[in-house]
């Protein structure tokens, strides 16, 4: 994230800052490591980076980690100003269809309710 800009680029345009902080995120990842840290077992089933993946690990969460060595993770960058925010992401793992375990866990039922006929 970079932050603290006066403004928003324009087209063309580079802005510089000293402001930068990286993290690790995704709604996937910020819920699980809420949820451990309010107690709560917790596991997610994902295409992680490896930094997401050793993050909820150590937050004593549960990773099945979906990606694989050659996918690459996906990315977002923000850009932040004191009144609005902006964001860049490289969909990476996430921009194809779902292959393997995917696939083949709803035509299964997999325990989950709402793939079983009723």
């Amino acid at each position: 994230m970079f932050f603290g800009l006066p403004r928003l680029p324009k087209p063309g345009e580079e802005i510089k800052t000293a402001s930068f902080y990286q993290t690790v995120g995704g709604g996937a990842v910020i819920t699980a490591v809420a949820a451990a840290r309010l107690g709560l077992r917790t596991s997610v089933l994902s295409g992680l980076s490896p930094a997401a993946a050793r993050v909820l690990k150590a937050e004593g969460i549960r990773v099945r980690n979906l990606r694989r060595p050659a996918e690459p993770p996906a990315l977002s960058v923000a850009l932040s100003t004191k009144g609005n925010r902006s964001f860049v992401t490289f969909n990476g793992v996430n921009g194809g269809p779902a292959t393997g375990p995917l696939r083949a866990a709803p035509a299964r039922g997999a325990g989950c309710p709402a793939a079983r006929p009723s």
